[in-house]
């Protein structure tokens, strides 16, 4: 049966694509406001930081995750959203906003999305047959990538012919429309946890151990290492890539280097149904060493829109691999530890983007920020080599047909993993 006759996914997939959405047409506006009032590169940098620094924490949420009712946490957040959006644009018709309240509500804001997105990924196995995950993955990437796109490409122009306070009106009824599409779901499951017993911090301690040692103690800490260098890698892009496009063009360059990004990684999110064809190994080693060339060549092609198409050209073999990752996570690792894993390994690879971003930023002071863009290109090469001459990963079959035996995990037995 196709994924688009199941009414629970479809209803949670335009959910997801409204709350996407709601969130990249905020960024867009929000940084700008910030920008516009502050009038400092410090308030900017302050509110990127301030952004990150709830994704650094997921993994103290992940517990907690596993225990919230997961239709209202869905209805909740996108409400509360709703709700602490509309005081900006009401703060600025009284003349009354300030860069301080944007940059108390931009955290707020951002650690909510660390609830709702575990939850999502979390619902996917539940909802959909093992050999359906790379396609409903592949519809989640589209929704995270497609609207990152597309504001990143025209968001600019909605905020110059409307005003970002307008558009932040508009991104209020956007959420509650989110809402209103988690209310409509019919789920089997009220918690991706439903053990009872103890509530409690030593309880909330132990099931955080539970989850660390499951990554560290088991082969996922093998495939982690790897996802810590790429993430590295792509945090130093942020803090070089504006001054990189200001010499090859100005804000309007900058724009499509953004827009080539998203592209990229959409585009390959489609396509990764093609790459579920071939041994996980052997696509890992080949895309990454593939992206590596291709990033090598945009960074230093003479010809601006050269260099934006091989960029977007670069990313989509990552945007391909990435949805392949989350399908094996999700086929391998035990649905009542989901939350603790997936929180944990988005805490750890996101932390570590702001150390590149900042490590980028310095080096452009001594090289030229040219030379400090190609770095990533080491940072993708790398990880295809390690996947090479690493034979468990060198030699992981197609992603459906893995399983938690292959990763060191046995069958749950009362309650608990065991590994092999």
């Amino acid at each position: 049966m196709s994924i688009w006759r199941n009414q629970n996914f479809v209803k949670l997939f335009i959910g997801r694509l409204l709350a996407n959405a709601g969130d990249s047409l905020y960024a867009v506006a929000a940084m700008w406001l910030v920008h516009k009032i502050g009038g400092s590169t410090f308030y900017t940098g302050l509110a990127g930081f301030l952004v990150m620094l709830p994704n650094a924490l997921q993994m103290f949420l992940g517990p907690i995750v596993e225990k919230l009712p997961v239709k209202k946490t869905l209805v909740g957040t996108q409400l509360l959203q709703a709700v602490l959006i509309l005081l900006i644009p009401l703060a600025d018709s009284l003349s009354v906003l300030s860069v301080w309240m944007i940059l108390v509500l931009m955290p707020l804001l951002a650690l909510m999305n660390q609830l709702v997105f575990p939850i999502q990924s979390a619902l996917l196995p539940i909802l959909l047959q093992k050999d359906q995950l790379v396609k409903g993955n592949t519809a989640f990437s589209f929704a995270f990538h497609g609207m990152e796109f597309v504001f990143s490409t025209f968001g600019g122009l909605l905020i110059a012919a409307f005003g970002a306070a307008t558009i932040l009106w508009a991104d209020s009824i956007i959420f509650a429309a989110a809402m209103l599409c988690f209310i409509s779901l019919r789920l089997p499951i009220k918690r991706l946890n439903n053990e009872e017993g103890e509530q409690s911090l030593q309880k909330y301690v132990r099931d955080l151990k539970e989850g660390m040692a499951l990554v560290f103690r088991s082969p996922l800490m093998v495939i982690a290492i790897g996802s810590l260098v790429a993430n590295f890698a792509f945090g130093m892009i942020t803090g070089v890539l504006p001054d990189y496009a200001d010499e090859r063009g100005g804000a309007a360059i900058y724009g499509l280097y953004l827009a080539s990004l998203s592209l990229g990684m959409l585009a390959g999110s489609l396509f990764a149904p093609l790459f579920q064809r071939f041994p996980l190994g052997k696509v890992v080693v080949s895309m990454f060493f593939l992206t590596a060339v291709l990033w090598g060549a945009a960074v230093y092609v003479p010809n601006v829109y050269a260099s934006v198409s091989l960029l977007a050209l670069s990313l989509m073999p990552i945007g391909g691999t990435n949805v392949l990752f989350s399908a094996v996570l999700q086929t391998i690792v035990p649905s009542r530890y989901f939350g603790r894993v997936i929180t944990l390994i988005g805490s750890v690879s996101v932390g570590i983007m702001p150390l590149g971003s900042l490590l980028a930023g310095s080096l452009a002071l001594k090289w030229s920020s040219t030379h400090v863009l190609a770095i990533p290109a080491l940072g993708m090469l790398f990880v295809s080599l390690y996947w090479l001459f690493v034979p468990m990963l060198r030699n992981l079959r197609k992603a459906e047909n893995l399983s938690p035996e292959t990763f060191g995990f046995t069958a749950e037995v009362q309650g608990e993993v065991k590994m092999m």
